[in-house]
């Protein structure tokens, strides 16, 4: 007898599913009611076993091709798919509920172990609590005691430390701007001074050039009065001739 299993191996369906019902065994959801949908199915798994038929297998899957052509004329005609599809659901509910009068497995309880082992330890028995009478109890003050004053002399070290950063603060800051002030009146006045001396050297030096050239200027002017002076005296001359001329006639 061959261990090979046809609706296993090609069709996937195990054998706790044997046999299958007509929706398992193309491959759809159970009720399916679409003709398109079973066609379908059909084509694919019947190409399909029409490709592994070959050699000792011919037989086996001559006989799925024979029932997938019954699953199918009985999916596509109503009154037989009504009629499978109500007993369908029979055998379905029966499967899950089994009915009355079937043997249902009776469980038997467990058999206790020889040797029982309790792993709660008993109960240990707490030691009894002596109460002492009221007048006997220590009573504890729960209020916060006050502090003690500081001393004052505790009090004049603690602002002196206090105090010593700030002032140091302000010792280095005095110190740093002290410095600053110095510095600039050293260098910045003698820097302040030599501008001053250059400006006024160049001032100076302008003043000189300027009175130089005033002077070359005059030395280049011609002498004016002295030949209008000269041009006026000629005339004059001449006018002083005719004059005396005049009163010898």
């Amino acid at each position: 007898m061959s261990d090979f299993d046809p609706y296993h191996k090609w069709l996937g369906i195990s054998p706790q599913h044997q046999p299958p019902n007509y929706y398992r065994l193309l491959s759809l959801d159970l009720y399916e009611s679409d003709p398109e949908v079973i066609d379908a199915a059909v084509d694919r798994i019947v190409a399909f076993l029409q490709d592994v038929a070959t050699g000792a297998q011919a037989k086996d899957s001559q006989k799925l091709l024979n029932e997938i052509a019954v699953a199918r004329l009985c999916l596509l005609d109503d009154t037989q798919k009504l009629a499978y599809d109500q007993k369908l659901k029979l055998e379905l509910a029966q499967a899950i509920c089994p009915p009355e009068g079937a043997s249902v497995p009776v469980q038997e309880p467990p058999i206790p172990p020889a040797f029982a082992i309790n792993v709660n330890p008993p109960p240990v028995a707490k030691p009894a609590v002596i109460r002492r009478p009221a007048a006997n109890r220590l009573t504890i003050s729960t209020d916060a005691r006050p502090e003690p004053a500081a001393r004052p002399s505790n009090l004049n070290k603690q602002r002196k430390h206090q105090a010593s950063p700030s002032l140091l603060l302000s010792y280095v800051s005095g110190g740093v701007l002290l410095i600053a002030a110095i510095g600039f009146a050293f260098f910045g006045g003698s820097s302040e001074s030599k501008r001053r001396a250059a400006e006024e050297a160049r001032i100076r030096e302008r003043q000189e050039s300027f009175a130089e050239m005033g002077r070359q200027a005059e030395s280049m002017i011609p002498d004016f009065e002295a030949n209008f002076d000269a041009g006026l005296s000629e005339p004059a001359k001449n006018a002083d001739k005719k004059r005396r001329k005049g009163k010898q006639n």
